[in-house]
């Protein structure tokens, strides 16, 4: 907020303190404090210009409240059918689905195996491997799958065997369960800087929930990296966006949630390959959200 902003914010409740002074009363200390206390709140609720007009106490919600009744950004209840359509939840469902039928037993190193990591990879994101065996430690979105279900208590592994747990029978049938417990891993604890490390850890695991608005806002047609780089770098100017911003929360988890498309040129530049990026319709299906002006985005 700038000082012409701010000094606009202070006028009402000034003027009414200095009208006091002129009628030849003297403020008392309750109605100066009521009055710093308007100009507290006013300043808390003025649109940011850095966060495309959210306030404040808005963004504090995104950061800090995610998904609750208040936040601009809420989980939907959706369609089984729709919720398969997520590459991360239908990996997760194909492994639930296998372990209701019988234990797992898992590599010698704690792994999956070779025959379950391909069969689970193939509901997922992963590049072809061209017939090449692919390892748990290849195929970052079934790592991804195993860390969340493991992480929500939804499988277990005991003495080299892999089961799903009690609560996973209750998610595997009942997927908006399921859908929520991994979303609210997914966009407040997860580390989205492990499977791309780059300088900052906080870069992309600081406002998961406003990167989803962005993409929301701005995600009808496609934009180039950059362009989301950028406003997250307002937004957040601390933290410095181009060291693994957009690989990290577009290219790796709302990719493998099936929230966005990704485009890539062939033009080579320093950072790597060029990339652009919009958003499916299954991010509207996913999240309902509320813009700053307070009006409910439901289409």
């Amino acid at each position: 907020m700038d000082n012409e902003e701010f000094s606009g914010i202070m006028d009402e409740p000034m003027a009414r303190i200095e009208e006091t002074e002129r009628s030849g009363a003297k403020p008392d200390e309750e109605t100066v404090r009521t009055r710093l206390q308007e100009i507290a709140v006013r300043a808390r609720e003025a649109p940011g210009p850095d966060f495309n007009g959210f306030s404040p106490d808005e963004m504090g919600l995104l950061l800090h409240s995610p998904f609750s009744d208040t936040c601009p950004v809420r989980i939907r209840a959706m369609s089984d059918d729709d919720i398969g359509r997520m590459p991360l939840i239908r990996q997760m469902l194909l492994l639930m689905g296998m372990l209701e039928k019988k234990e797992l037993r898992l590599t010698a190193s704690g792994y999956l195996p070779t025959k379950t990591v391909a069969m689970l990879s193939s509901a997922g994101i992963c590049p072809e491997t061209g017939g090449r065996a692919l390892r748990e430690t290849d195929a970052y979105d079934v790592r991804v799958a195993r860390t969340v279900l493991e992480d929500r208590r939804l499988i277990k592994v005991r003495l080299g065997k892999m089961s799903l747990t009690a609560k996973g029978k209750k998610g595997l049938h009942d997927r908006n369960v399921l859908l929520r417990e991994a979303l609210q891993f997914l966009m407040s604890e997860f580390n989205v800087a492990w499977l791309q490390w780059c300088r900052d850890p906080r870069v992309g695991n600081t406002g998961r929930l406003y990167s989803l608005w962005l993409l929301h806002r701005f995600g009808s047609e496609w934009r180039p990296a950059d362009f989301y780089v950028c406003e997250y770098g307002r937004a957040f100017p601390m933290l410095d966006a181009s060291s693994g911003y957009f690989g990290r929360v577009f290219g790796l988890l709302f990719r493998m949630l099936g929230l966005c498309e990704l485009r890539v040129s062939d033009e080579l530049t320093k950072e790597g390959h060029k990339a652009s990026v919009r958003k499916t319709a299954l991010l509207e299906k996913v999240f309902s959200f509320t813009d700053p002006s307070g009006e409910m985005q439901d289409p």
